[in-house]
């Protein structure tokens, strides 16, 4: 079965079997598929699919890299690069990004910029891939420290999810995934917000139910995607928890997880609305917070110091750092401004006049960074 999800900002498509002849018809046998990837994907997803695809006439090429975050940078991006150049890829080879977040924004970027782009398809393989990396044409890499620094915004043809790739993830990552899908329902769509509470229970286990989490959520990013593809207004709503989850990975040398710290940067996002005045009721940060639980995610910075060494503790569990990783961040109108996305009510993030952010005073902020940092000072 092959459903047709997205047409807009891009096609996407959910895919029950991934054998099928009619899901690589738009693949012309002219040229050779290359598959980027990690190499844990490369031995637990790849073998079956390759042999598949060189029946059916393809020649398959394979450029695999470390799996982690560690491989988000310049220098695995031009090691790809030179790949591309060795090979002899021409403008009309088509690349295949195949795994997790980390992949497909390695993939997205060397596409993007290989012969000024050339044909991206993505296939992802975690929770968090499906209902949010693979959904938008966002990509990039990490430099000096700083989270997707140098990226493009460059769409894919076409996003094939197969939900029966998560059965080999551990339970943790389905948790990290649905992180993503409680951002979508705090600041657009409460309908996730009541599925998740109803469903937690049988979510991961009800092929169902986890088809409809996946496809309202990719619906409900690609609606906000559509209206603002270059992230000019709306689009920077998705950036919800992840201007500070990106500090805290930044801190962590990229030992905490990107679920992990998202959903700390949610809680602590939704104190500083609180703290501004944007957001008006305490009751959603209580809601917040026992929904994360259920999903057996973190609410505060001191749950991540069992995955962030010993050596670190100090350095992450800074006020003054974090604000100082902030700094670097892409929504940021100047040097000396902090921008970020705040909740107005359940559902809804506060547009501030079309902008989606406003720079809170810098008092407040670096307040609310002291009291979550105390937290951990006390235990």
């Amino acid at each position: 079965m092959i459903k047709e999800i997205l047409t807009q900002p891009h096609r996407a498509k959910l895919v029950s079997n991934f054998f099928s002849k009619e899901l690589f018809s738009s693949l012309s046998l002219k040229n050779p598929l290359v598959i980027i990837t990690d190499h844990h994907i490369q031995q637990l997803h790849l073998p079956p699919i390759i042999s598949r695809l060189k029946l059916l006439g393809y020649k398959v090429l394979v450029l695999a890299f470390a799996p982690g975050e560690q491989s988000k940078t310049f220098e695995v991006f031009l090691s790809l690069q030179q790949q591309l150049i060795d090979l002899g890829i021409s403008s009309g080879t088509p690349i295949l990004g195949w795994g997790g977040g980390v992949v497909l924004d390695i993939a997205g970027f060397v596409a993007a910029t290989c012969c000024r782009g050339v044909p991206l398809y993505l296939v992802p393989t975690t929770l968090t891939a499906m209902i949010d990396a693979s959904i938008g044409g966002k990509n990039g890499i990490n430099l000096q420290g700083v989270k997707n620094r140098l990226g493009t915004v460059y769409l894919p043809k076409d996003v094939w999810i197969c939900p029966e790739f998560l059965s080999t993830l551990p339970q943790h990552e389905w948790s990290y995934g649905i992180a993503e899908a409680i951002k979508h329902g705090v600041i657009a769509d409460p309908y996730i917000w009541e599925f998740l509470h109803t469903h937690h229970q049988e979510v991961f286990s009800s092929p169902k139910l986890l088809k409809e989490l996946i496809l309202r959520n990719c619906q409900v990013k690609a609606a906000i995607v559509k209206e603002d593809l270059h992230d000019r207004c709306r689009r920077k709503i998705l950036n919800f928890g992840h201007s500070i989850a990106h500090a805290i990975e930044a801190l962590s040398e990229g030992h905490v997880p990107h679920g992990k710290a998202v959903s700390v940067g949610m809680m602590i996002e939704t104190q500083l609305s609180l703290a501004c005045g944007v957001l008006w009721s305490p009751q959603v940060l209580k809601d917040l917070r026992t929904l994360l639980k259920l999903f057996h995610l973190p609410t505060t910075l001191e749950e991540l110091r069992t995955s962030i060494p010993q050596s670190l503790h100090e350095h992450v569990y800074h006020p003054g750092n974090l604000m100082r990783i902030l700094h670097h961040d892409k929504k940021n109108p100047s040097p000396k401004e902090f921008n970020m996305v705040m909740i107005e009510r359940l559902g809804k993030a506060a547009s501030f006049q079309g902008t989606y952010c406003a720079s809170p005073r810098r008092e407040v902020l670096l307040k609310v960074l002291e009291n979550e940092c105390s937290l951990m000072r006390y235990n």
